[in-house]
C-alpha cells in the first residue's frame, strides 16, 4: 500500500472512530437521563413522529444561550454562553463583510486547518491574514453564514458549525478567550 493511500485510510479510520465515540456518548446520555420529564417528552416525540425535534436532540444541538436554561456550551468547556454568542455573531459579521483583521481576533492560535489528506497549523495572526482566502473558502463562509446558534452541535471537542467545517473552543485563561480552533476543508456540505 503506498503512503498516500495509507494516510487516506488512516484518516477515514480516525473519523469513523470519532463518529463511533460521539454516537456512543449520545446514546449513553440519552439512556441515562434521570429526568423523567425529558424521557417522557422524548418518547412522546418519537410516538408523534416528530423527526425534526428527535433529530435535533440526537445531534446535540443547542437552543441559544437563554440564561434561564443554563449553559448550552458547558460540555465544550465554554464558561460564558453570552460571551460565546457575542463572539459567534461578531465573527459571522466579520466574515460576511470580508474583514480579515476582525475575523483574526476570533481565532485561537495555533489554528488547525485540515484539507484533503493534509493539515496545517497556523501559528499566529500574521500567518492567518496571509492565508485567509485559502482558509475561509466559499464553502467555509457559506457554512458559517447558514449556521444559527439554535442548531449548533456541542460536544466535549467544541462547538461545531455545519457538518464540521468549523469548530470553536475556549482556552483556560480567565477571562476565557473564545474562538475558532479548527477549519476542515474536506467536509461534504449539507444538502
Amino acid at each position: 500500500m503506498n503512503t498516500s493511500a495509507g494516510r487516506h485510510y488512516k484518516m477515514i479510520f480516525s473519523r469513523l472512530m470519532a463518529v463511533l465515540i460521539i454516537s456512543t456518548g449520545l446514546l449513553a446520555a440519552a439512556g441515562c437521563s434521570s429526568d423523567n420529564q425529558s424521557a417522557s417528552n422524548s418518547a412522546a416525540d418519537l410516538n408523534a413522529g416528530s423527526d425534526a425535534s428527535t433529530a435535533s436532540a440526537a445531534q446535540g444541538s443547542v437552543k441559544g444561550s437563554d440564561p434561564q436554561k443554563g449553559n448550552p456550551y458547558e460540555t465544550a468547556g465554554i464558561a460564558d454562553p453570552q460571551a460565546f454568542d457575542a463572539m459567534f455573531d461578531a465573527l459571522k459579521t466579520a466574515v460576511a463583510n470580508g474583514d480579515k483583521n476582525a475575523a483574526a481576533a476570533y481565532i485561537l492560535y495555533p489554528l488547525r486547518v485540515n484539507g484533503t489528506g493534509s493539515a496545517l497549523k497556523i501559528a499566529n495572526k500574521e500567518e492567518f491574514l496571509k492565508q485567509y482566502d485559502e482558509i475561509f473558502t466559499e464553502p467555509i463562509k457559506q457554512a458559517l453564514a447558514k449556521q444559527t446558534k439554535d442548531s449548533l452541535f456541542v460536544n466535549y471537542q467544541g462547538v461545531m458549525v455545519g457538518n464540521g467545517e468549523i469548530w470553536f473552543g475556549g482556552d483556560i485563561s480567565a477571562p476565557q478567550k473564545l474562538g475558532i480552533i479548527t477549519v476542515n476543508h474536506d467536509i461534504a456540505p449539507a444538502k
